[in-house]
């Protein structure tokens, strides 16, 4: 049975139709729900996890897992391979789908937020054990923090959780965003009264940034690196 069918057959039983499925799920209307039981689309893992927790399903892990097997091999494969079955409240943190950003779409200030929803055009990672669902995935472009995180390397970017001293964090120096003149960095914050130093990987280099608390503006913490190599 193909996953829209069984959508399809879980949310009859239910008594519901597609668009108030689609409203508890926090979609305008029915219409995706009717192109995911039509098999013209495949909800991404934030979706197919959403849909089970609005159907009310006692065993979420099968349901979500079809999604995920008929959309994408590699995901399915990953998720499998990390991840046991947990109860349906552990699912959001368990696993999420969030959004890639190149380092070039951060710099002009494209922030996105980790809800994927019914995109099709956004890429997005899987990862696990991820709390705030406004994370996004950035790809590391520069050695500048080499060799805690390297070029290659994926780093989960948390807009809402606290940065303390020396936590890694995201930060723009100087403009505002999507201002040329701006510099977006990866980096260790260290906070000094009123100046803050952003260090990179080798402590030893004469690369730590300076600058008044005010000249930094950041732009999420560090919670997860994924090494490439």
């Amino acid at each position: 049975m193909k996953f829209g069918k069984r959508l399809q057959r879980e949310r009859e039983r239910r008594g519901m139709t597609q668009r108030e499925l689609g409203l508890k799920v926090g979609l305008t209307s029915g219409t995706y729900i009717s192109q995911i039981e039509s098999g013209e689309k495949l909800p991404p893992l934030e979706t197919a996890i959403k849909i089970a927790n609005a159907l009310g399903l006692e065993d979420t892990y099968p349901f979500v897992m079809h999604a995920i097997r008929e959309r994408s091999s590699v995901e399915y494969e990953y998720l499998t391979s990390r991840i046991s079955e947990r109860p349906a409240a552990d699912y959001d943190t368990a696993m999420r789908a969030l959004p890639l950003r190149s380092w070039s779409s951060v710099a002009e200030g494209n922030l996105p937020t980790g809800h994927a929803g019914s995109s099709d055009d956004v890429r997005c990672i899987v990862i696990d054990d991820v709390d705030d669902v406004d994370s996004f995935v950035v790809e590391i472009e520069n050695d500048w923090v080499s060799p805690l995180i390297n070029p290659g390397d994926l780093v989960v970017i948390s807009p809402t959780t606290e940065v303390k001293s020396n936590d890694f964090a995201l930060v723009r120096i100087g403009g505002k965003r999507g201002d040329p003149s701006s510099e977006i960095r990866l980096g260790r914050i260290l906070f000094r009264d009123k100046w803050t130093d952003l260090v990179p990987g080798d402590v030893a280099s004469n690369a730590i940034i300076t600058a008044q608390a005010n000249a930094f503006t950041i732009l999420g913490k560090v919670v997860k690196r994924i090494s490439r190599l």
